[in-house]
């Protein structure tokens, strides 16, 4: 049987979902070198029929998940009794696990041992040594004064709030901190941080992703509170540009940037890559795309954004007069994003009556700022000798005259006082005349 990774598996989704365990997958599949990390497109080996029958009947054998009630006082399943020289041990087994993984508890003195195992005679199931118990991959959990008496096996309820838990904290699925939590459960205490750090989950990713898992553990309301802003970040972001994105990808994108996995920089440039879409300078992300192909989510609908509407705003008042507020811009693209050419037409119906109160002079009312200012912008250059700020109150004003011979004369003016070069110069040449010309070309 065969199985192909889309996006959002795991490894122990997976195996719950085939009825199998993470173990004899990573068995069966070579490929995977460690447990958290899969790739969409691998197509994994699952156990056949014959294969799942023999699982079952081996379960049956070492069933440590029995929800019978256990000879020891707080261990759930079927724990055994270790002795190592004189020192007792309890040992229970995470079910799941192949071949099993004790989580073992030193008993502090003899009549504990008796007390713990309720037999006046402890009998132990295995005799070991340091090394037996470094074999079995087993974790000495301190002592069994920490465990909790309970009654009956709360085991099974334990296994499917890590299994939910698991869904957007994929640390859990790892064996390692997998038993750290189970340990902690047990004792009825919190996890520790000097727990984690030395798991190769926790080594293996960077200090961003370290933080978000700390605090999604710790304090899960901060956590999302923090996912949250971050998604409203990104949707504003996008707004910006005019992106209309389906909220299965901002929330993809929210949820890279503040688990971690990208960083600020990343993030801001897959956003631009969408942007861009096939003349971005920037490339999709793999996973995203694979997300995208996933989900069947498309490119943004729209790309009108606040730039689009200030750029509307010049091109019909100018530099000058076409000032608009970021809030306005952003009313106004969202607007014409949700309602399209209706809205942008209302828009260009708006600033043309603008423009008309502006320069009454000009009354055809198709004629943009744009369309009006070009020749005047010429003109002046050509009396200059060089380009002048369109922004100015002196071209407002020649705009205003929308007359050669005072845009001349406005000209001059201005220029004298500004001391531009070719106006002074053209002024010296005019007062001296014909003949002050040739007498000083003479010199």
């Amino acid at each position: 049987m065969a199985y192909t990774v889309v996006g959002g598996d795991t490894l122990g989704k997976i195996a719950k979902a085939k009825n199998t365990t993470v173990a004899e997958l990573m068995r069966l599949n070579p490929q995977i070198k460690d447990a958290n990390v899969i790739s969409i497109g691998w197509e994994l080996t699952l156990p056949d029929e014959e294969e799942e029958t023999k699982a079952a009947t081996d379960k049956e054998k070492t069933d440590y998940t029995d929800d019978a009630k256990t000879r020891f006082t707080g261990l759930p399943g079927k724990p055994e009794i270790w002795k190592k020289g004189n020192t007792w041990y309890a040992v229970y087994f995470i079910p799941g696990t192949e071949p099993p993984v004790p989580i073992i508890y030193q008993i502090p003195t003899f009549d504990d041992v008796e007390s713990f195992f309720d037999q006046k005679t402890p009998v132990a199931d295995r005799i070991v040594t340091d090394a037996d118990i470094k074999a079995t991959g087993g974790m000495v959990m301190g002592s069994t004064d920490n465990i909790p008496e309970e009654d009956g096996d709360p085991w099974a309820g334990f296994l499917e709030r890590m299994d939910r838990a698991a869904e957007t904290q994929p640390w859990l699925s790892d064996p390692e901190v997998f038993a750290i939590h189970a340990s902690a459960w047990l004792e009825g205490r919190e996890v520790q941080q000097w727990e984690l750090e030395g798991t190769t989950f926790w080594q293996k990713n960077n200090k961003r992703e370290r933080d978000w898992m700390w605090t999604v553990m710790r304090d899960p309301e901060e956590a999302a509170r923090r996912m949250e802003a971050r998604q409203f970040l990104v949707a504003e972001t996008l707004a910006e540009l005019g992106l209309v994105l389906d909220s299965r990808i901002v929330d993809y994108i929210a949820d890279q940037v503040e688990m971690g996995h990208w960083d600020e920089a990343k993030g801001l440039r897959q956003i631009a890559a969408i942007a861009g879409g096939s003349n971005s300078s920037y490339d999709l992300d793999v996973g995203l795309v694979a997300f995208m192909d996933e989900t069947g989510t498309e490119a943004p609908t729209s790309t009108f954004g606040t730039q689009n509407v200030i750029d509307l705003y010049t091109e019909w008042l100018g530099p000058a007069m076409g000032q608009v507020s970021e809030a306005d811009a952003a009313k106004w693209a969202t607007k014409i994003r949700e309602h399209g050419d209706v809205a942008r037409e209302e828009l260009v119906a708006h600033l043309k009556q603008s423009r008309l109160a502006l320069f009454p002079t000009y009354t055809d009312e198709s004629m943009s700022y744009a369309e009006i200012a070009a020749p005047w912008k010429n003109f002046a250059t050509r009396i200059w000798g060089q380009s002048v700020d369109e922004s100015s109150p002196m071209f407002l004003e020649i705009l205003a005259a929308n007359d050669a011979g005072e845009a001349g004369k406005i000209l001059r003016r201005e220029g004298l006082k500004e001391d531009v070069s070719q106006v002074t110069q053209d002024m010296a040449t005019d007062a001296l005349g014909p003949q002050g010309s040739l007498r000083r070309a003479a010199v």
